[in-house]
C-alpha cells in the first residue's frame, strides 16, 4: 500500500481537528443531549475489564491464520496471513470507542441491533453488555470468526448470535426476517462501493428512529465519497462525524444538517 494512503487518515484528521466543535456551538436540544450523553462522557473502565484482559491476550497471540479478506484491506500489512496479535493489534476498535459504542446503545435502547464485521469479538462484546437483546453479527472470515466465538465463550457472552459469511450475501438473508432494525454498526470492507451497498440492502429494514454507525469514514478518500454521498441520501436527516466513525439519524423531527463533533 502507497505512503499516500498510508497517510490519508493523518491527513483527514487535521481537516477534522480544524472543524470539530463541543456542546457549546450545538443549539439543536437533541444534539446537546445526544453529545451530554453519549459522545463526552467516560464510561467507567471496571465493567469492561474481562473484556480488556482478553483484548490484552489475543494482542500476545502469536497464531498465523488466514485471514481470507474480502474487504479493502489494511493499511498496516497487505498480506493475508497474519498472526491473531497483529489482527487485535490493528484491527480491533479502541476501547474508548468501544465505550462510546456502549453508551449508544444504552442511549438509543434498540430492540434489533447488527453489526457487519465482528472482527476478533471485542466490540460485539461491548454492544452486549448494554444490550439485553440478541444481538446479531456478521464476519467474512472463518479463521476470524472462529476466534471471535471463542471470544464470546470466555467472556460469558450469551446472547451474541454470529453469522460466518460474505457480508452482502448475508445480508440479503438477514433482512428478508429483519423488517425493521434500531441500530447498525458497519465495521467491514471499508470501501466506498461495499459501505454503500451496505446501505441500500439495509435501508429497507431501516426506520425513523434507526441509527446506522459507519466506521472509519475517513480511511480513505472512497470512504469519505461514501460518507458525503450518504449524508445527501433523502432518508438521512442528521448527519454526526466523530472521526473514527460517521453517526445517521432518520428521525424527520431533526433538521437536516451535518455536524463534526469531539468524542
Amino acid at each position: 500500500m502507497s505512503l499516500l494512503k498510508r497517510l490519508y487518515p493523518a491527513k483527514a484528521y487535521l481537516s477534522y481537528w480544524l472543524d470539530a466543535v463541543d456542546e457549546q456551538s450545538l443549539h439543536s436540544p437533541f444534539l446537546f443531549k445526544f453529545y451530554n450523553e453519549v459522545l463526552k462522557p467516560k464510561s467507567p473502565s471496571a465493567p469492561f475489564e474481562p473484556i480488556e484482559q482478553q483484548r490484552k491476550a489475543l494482542i500476545k497471540d502469536k497464531r498465523l491464520i488466514d485471514l481470507q479478506d474480502p474487504g479493502a484491506g489494511s493499511l498496516v500489512s497487505r498480506s493475508q496471513q497474519r498472526t491473531v496479535g497483529s489482527v487485535a493489534k490493528h484491527s480491533l476498535s479502541s476501547p474508548a470507542f468501544c465505550s462510546f459504542l456502549y453508551r449508544l446503545v444504552q442511549f438509543q435502547q434498540p430492540k434489533c441491533l447488527l453489526e457487519i464485521g465482528t472482527s476478533l469479538g471485542i466490540s460485539a462484546a461491548y454492544l452486549q453488555q448494554a444490550f439485553s437483546g440478541s444481538l446479531t453479527t456478521i464476519e467474512g472470515s472463518p479463521a476470524i470468526a472462529a476466534i471471535a466465538r471463542d471470544t464470546f465463550d470466555h467472556l460469558g457472552c450469551q446472547n451474541i448470535r454470529l453469522i460466518e459469511g460474505k457480508a452482502q450475501e448475508v445480508l440479503i438473508s438477514y433482512i428478508q426476517t429483519t423488517p425493521k432494525l434500531d441500530l447498525a454498526f458497519i465495521d467491514a470492507h471499508h470501501s466506498e462501493e461495499a459501505t454503500l451497498s451496505f446501505f441500500d440492502l439495509l435501508s429497507g429494514s431501516l426506520h425513523q428512529q434507526s441509527i446506522l454507525v459507519i466506521g472509519d469514514i475517513h480511511w480513505s478518500a472512497g470512504m469519505e465519497r461514501a460518507w458525503q454521498q450518504l449524508t445527501q441520501h433523502e432518508s438521512v436527516t442528521l448527519s454526526v462525524d466523530i472521526f473514527h466513525a460517521g453517526i445517521l439519524f432518520f428521525n424527520p423531527d431533526l433538521r437536516k444538517e451535518t455536524e463534526v463533533l469531539w468524542c
